[in-house]
């Protein structure tokens, strides 16, 4: 029993120090930026449409999944792209006996540009802002008459977020533009996400 309790503490003691090597070298040291390549895969909720528009569509949460790559220009600075995929679901809202409510269900893909500022590279809580700019595709279907519509619109958009180690917490924001000068609310959401970066 001593020998495995021994063997367990030694395991424990490497493990720490290599997670605080891992974490002095990678988050202070130079090759964590500037020229180095990052990908990131991560998932969250999102709504559509704006919160609290006043008689619009009503929104619930649904899943989202992205896949991300981000290249270091310098130590602060990070571009790269976002693919991602998200779903919806909500009922209408209503206008008259002619117009009655039902319910929707909607699927998007998006493919964006990002830029990222990190505030503090150096710590191990990063937190970063970023802005995005892209393309998205909704498919949109309403479930009372299996209506199928499906659009391309523009997308631009921040984030805010912190990393913490290898994982990054956002709240991310994607403006719908169907054409231009034209705001969609219905196409834009709202997400928090949760990923790990590699």
């Amino acid at each position: 029993m001593k020998r495995i309790f021994c063997f367990a503490l030694f395991l424990i003691s490497v493990s720490v120090s290599a997670f605080a090597q891992d974490v002095s070298t990678k988050r202070t040291g130079d090759q964590l930026y500037e020229g180095s390549h990052h990908y990131e895969i991560g998932g969250g909720i999102n709504m559509f449409g704006i919160l609290g528009f006043v008689g619009g569509p009503g929104r619930e949460f649904g899943p989202g999944v992205y896949l991300e790559y981000r290249y270091a220009l310098t130590e602060h600075v990070d571009v790269g792209g976002q693919l991602n995929f998200k779903c919806g679901k909500g009922h209408s809202s209503y206008t008259g006996p002619g117009y009655p409510i039902f319910d929707f269900f909607c699927n998007q893909a998006a493919l964006k540009a990002l830029a990222d500022y990190n505030i503090c590279p150096t710590r191990l809580a990063s937190p970063y802002i970023g802005v995005g700019a892209g393309a998205g595709y909704m498919i949109y279907k309403r479930l009372d008459n299996n209506e199928l519509t499906h659009y391309p619109y523009g997308i631009i958009g921040g984030r805010i977020g912190v990393q913490v180690w290898r994982f990054r917490l956002a709240l991310e924001c994607d403006f719908a533009v169907t054409r231009l000068y034209s705001f969609s609310s219905t196409e834009t959401s709202t997400a928090i996400n949760l990923s790990y970066t590699f």
